[in-house]
Formats: structure tokens, C-alpha cells, sequence
């Protein structure tokens, strides 16, 4: 719709009397307004959240094609939906604020669409952001990005065995921890690490999901 100049006049509002005229409003011009006003008042209560799937098109396994998991997502009326690679990584925008409530949901359409059950973790922009930049292996100038990876955990840590975890450490390996993940500097490259999702999974007894350095921050960098 054309939008045309907004004025004083067009309203015919004279704030001096408190007094309306109706005679000179442009009708489609003022529906016009409200549209846009409604659309920025929703807009402004949109969450941008980034969810990233575990275990989807390795190996042959539950094959998902990025176009239907965004589909997927956009049918469960979820806004600006975007994919990223295919290890099923997804930006979107929704009202709700409650993260194991999306998770679950996502789950339950994975299951239903697809026939197969997907462990997801969803995070908020800000989470994404924070965990980035509390990464302490980046620090070091002499690491070689491509070698950093982040486990993203679906429940807080509070108490584990930090011994059973580290005896697996091989040569030049480092590894990091904080209640929202786990950091990884695995120079031999990750398909050799023992410190791999199912390991990290097993010891810390919650569900995990693992993506290296440059998804992560191509990642946050589709979220803003």
C-alpha cells in the first residue's frame, strides 16, 4: 500500500481543543498507520532464539533437508526463519520466552513430521553471544581457530567428575568448562578427540550437542 505524507492536518487533530474532525482523514492512509503500528508493537516482543539439533544427517542417519526442517519451523508459526549448514542449525523469532517449552515443541514436530525422535537445545541470541565471548581458549593467539569447538549443554552443570573427564585428554588437547558448556581445543581434529559429544553426554549425564568455532559465530552473526 502507498504510504503518503502523514500530517497534523491529514488527522485533523487540534490539540488546542481537543477537538476531531473526521471529514479530512484519509481513510486508507490512517488503516494504513494502525497496520504498521501493530506490526511494530509485535515485532518489538520478538525473541530471537537459535536451536541447533543433535545428530541429523550423520552418517546416513535421520535425514532432514534443510528447506523441510525450515519448513517445519515456519509451520509452527515461528517468524524469520533461517537455516545454517546441515547439522541443523536454525535462527528464529517468537513471543515465547520459555526455552524448554520451544524445545519440546520442536521435538515433538520433528517427531511428528519426520518419524524420529531429534534431542534439541534452544538459546537465546544473548546466550549465544555470552557464551562466545567467555570462551577462555581464545585467548591464547597461538591456537588455531579451526581446531576450537563448543559442547552446548541442555541442562546447567552444577556437580560432576572433572578426573574421569580429563584422564581422556590426549596430546595438546585443552579443555574448558562452565555450567552452559564445554570448550574444546582439539588440534588433531575433532573425529579423534575421546572428548566427543556421546563421551561428554555419558559422563555429565544430560543431553549435548557439539559445533565448531565458525558455525557458532556464523551462527550469532544470522541472529543479529
Amino acid at each position: 500500500m502507498h504510504l503518503m505524507k502523514f500530517s497534523a492536518e491529514n488527522l485533523c487533530l487540534c490539540k488546542a481543543t481537543r477537538r476531531y474532525s473526521l471529514k479530512k482523514i484519509d481513510f486508507s492512509e490512517f488503516f494504513y498507520i494502525i497496520t504498521l503500528r501493530i506490526f511494530v508493537a509485535k515485532n518489538n516482543n520478538m525473541n530471537t532464539y537459535i536451536s541447533i539439533l543433535r545428530g541429523i544427517n550423520v552418517g546416513g542417519h535421520k535425514l532432514i533437508k534443510m528447506d523441510d526442517l525450515k519448513l517445519m519451523f515456519t509451520s509452527l508459526k515461528f517468524d524469520s526463519v533461517k537455516t545454517y549448514v546441515q547439522s541443523g542449525n536454525i535462527i528464529f523469532s517468537t513471543e515465547e520466552s520459555n526455552l524448554k517449552k520451544l524445545e519440546e515443541r520442536i521435538s515433538s514436530e520433528i517427531k511428528n513430521v519426520f518419524g524420529f525422535e531429534v534431542p534439541t537445545i534452544v538459546m537465546s541470541s544473548d546466550t549465544l553471544e555470552r557464551i562466545i565471548e567467555n570462551n577462555p581458549l581464545i585467548k591464547d593467539p597461538q591456537k588455531d581457530i579451526w581446531f576450537l569447538y563448543v559442547t552446548f549443554l541442555a541442562e546447567i552443570l552444577t556437580h560432576f567428575d572433572t578426573e574421569t573427564i580429563l584422564e581422556k585428554k590426549q596430546l595438546d588437547e585443552e579443555i574448558e568448562f562452565t555450567s552452559e558448556a564445554i570448550y574444546l581445543y582439539c588440534p588433531n581434529g575433532y573425529s579423534k578427540t575421546k572428548l566427543n559429544n556421546n563421551f561428554l553426554e555419558a559422563k555429565l549425564n544430560t543431553q549435548a550437542t557439539t559445533r565448531n568455532w565458525k558455525t557458532i559465530n556464523e551462527l550469532l552473526r544470522l541472529a543479529k
